[in-house]
């Protein structure tokens, strides 16, 4: 027998060389789209210039993904120390954009100090971005980190990493104040990103019990944009795909 392998549609080039002027445009020579395979990679918003859009888009890139992490500039700058400015991240789009290329953004919510209100700015500036599909996970205070430190400093967590949950999708600080509310927030975003409905009744929505109903609701958004807006998975694949992990080669005997 014959063992044949069928993959996703597309490749995950999982590389920060992404952001390399030199690097792009000798990946575009080598591996140009159509004859590509389309593929997906990460960037630096600060280390994108329009230039790399264009060899981006001529290698064949698909969707491309970076980090957000916090729409408030105060968190984003004093507390997680990252030096890149909303500014950079929605030029980083429009260029992008322009070239027919898909926006997936990473961003994390209760950051040690982080309120509700502030987290609300992720959310509006996800929207400014105009992201294809935004991943919300709740932060993790891994132990002896510097942030992991704060939390613990802050009451947030025992300092422990028993209190981790399976996923970071679920929160894993005990002391969190107003837990439920960053919970459903992981849940409610991604949607609000792309609907003003949506948008405008987050900050009463997440102030509701409904935890349980909100998390399927985003399995089922995240996962039909996963499929069919980005392409990540073979629509074949729909209903055993969660939207949450990378589709594996599945085995095919014949």
């Amino acid at each position: 027998s014959q063992l044949r392998l069928r993959w996703p549609r597309q490749m995950f080039i999982r590389s920060s060389l992404a952001g390399d002027e030199a690097f792009v445009p000798a990946l575009a020579d080598v591996f140009p789209s159509p004859g590509g395979l389309p593929f997906t990679c990460n960037v630096r918003a600060d280390r994108m210039t329009e230039r790399i859009a264009d060899e981006l888009a001529r290698a064949g890139a698909k969707v491309v993904q970076f980090g957000v992490e916090s729409g408030n500039d105060r968190i984003r700058r004093e507390v997680l120390k990252r030096k890149i400015s909303r500014e950079q991240m929605i030029q980083t789009a429009r260029w992008l954009q322009a070239r027919g290329i898909r926006i997936y953004t990473y961003n994390i919510v209760g950051i040690p100090g982080e309120t509700p209100e502030d987290a609300l700015e992720t959310l509006e500036l996800n929207a400014e971005i105009g992201a294809d599909v935004s991943m919300f996970t709740m932060f993790q205070p891994y132990p002896k980190t510097p942030l992991g430190d704060r939390a613990f400093d802050m009451g947030w967590s025992d300092g422990s990493s028993a209190q981790f949950s399976s996923t970071f999708y679920h929160n894993s600080m005990r002391n969190m104040p107003q837990a439920h509310r960053f919970r459903n927030m992981v849940h409610l975003f991604p949607l609000a990103v792309r609907s003003k409905l949506v948008r405008r009744l987050v900050p009463t929505l997440t102030k509701l019990p409904l935890t349980p109903a909100f998390a399927g609701v985003d399995f089922m958004y995240k996962t039909t944009r996963f499929v069919f807006s980005l392409g990540f998975v073979d629509p074949g694949d729909f209903l055993a795909y969660s939207g949450r992990i990378e589709p594996k080669p599945k085995p095919e005997f014949r």
